[in-house]
């Protein structure tokens, strides 16, 4: 297995998560307090010391009526209480899942021999909005499907890869989105400068449709680009 990285680190290009200037793909976060619930899975595996996590502890108000409580642990049985009165046990490898009733404020234990760890949460009638970040709406660029998908011609539907290997298609994208990858490079700043993208890498990115390419680069597409592009490759007819 491979671990991106130990701890959040600066990178200045990236505006996400509400911290502008930090990737937060860690285990632990930046100021090295937090351990997030990847942590502990790291731990499932490659640790011999016994220990029990129940995931998701800040996510303390839930709004559903039933709701999962999800468990890391090296240990090959997991038994949940729930208010002190056992709920279940299971039998697993590394990740254990329950799904309970809740309806007032509750303590969650989860145990084995020894090892226990415990979290507290409420029913909530509605969702805190406090754990959604401000200005995350989801991009929704088209009403409809039909809007977008041409029958037997190019859309953003279809993938990078399939778009570049047609060259008319491939001259459309190339000449409508340069610009915007000149400014998205300006963007990210010296993360940018001399950057080589791995062959591998550049295999898995062409499988991704040009829809969820143009979502990567944020705020930098507009609507009005987008439907500009798939308008222009809906000119461009595939080959049968």
């Amino acid at each position: 297995m491979h671990c991106w990285n130990m701890f959040d680190f600066g990178a200045d290009g990236r505006d996400e998560g509400g911290k502008p200037g930090q990737n937060q793909k860690g285990l632990v976060t930046f100021d090295r307090k937090t351990k997030k619930d990847a942590f502990y899975i790291y731990k499932a595996y490659l640790s011999k010391e016994p220990f029990m996590h129940i995931c998701g502890r800040r996510y303390a108000d839930r709004a559903e009526s039933e709701t999962e409580i999800k468990v890391y642990s090296n240990q090959p049985r997991v038994t949940l209480f729930v208010d002190g009165k056992e709920f279940a046990a299971q039998d697993g490898d590394k990740i254990f899942k329950f799904t309970v009733p809740i309806s007032g404020e509750h303590t969650i234990e989860a145990r084995s021999g020894a090892c226990s760890d415990t979290i507290a949460i409420r029913k909530v009638d509605k969702p805190n909005p406090a754990y959604v970040k401000a200005g995350g709406e989801v991009v929704n660029w088209f009403d409809r499907e039909d809007e977008i998908v041409k029958g037997g011609y190019f859309s953003i539907k279809d993938s990078m890869g399939d778009v570049k290997a047609h060259p008319q298609a491939s001259a459309v994208l190339n000449e409508l989105i340069a610009p915007l990858q000149a400014k998205a490079a300006a963007a990210y700043g010296d993360v940018a400068k001399n950057i080589q993208i791995p062959e591998s890498m550049q295999r898995m990115m062409d499988k991704m449709s040009v829809e969820a390419t143009l979502k990567q680069m944020g705020k930098l597409v507009t609507p009005a680009f987008v439907h500009e592009l798939n308008a222009a490759l809906n000119q461009v007819k595939k080959e049968e």
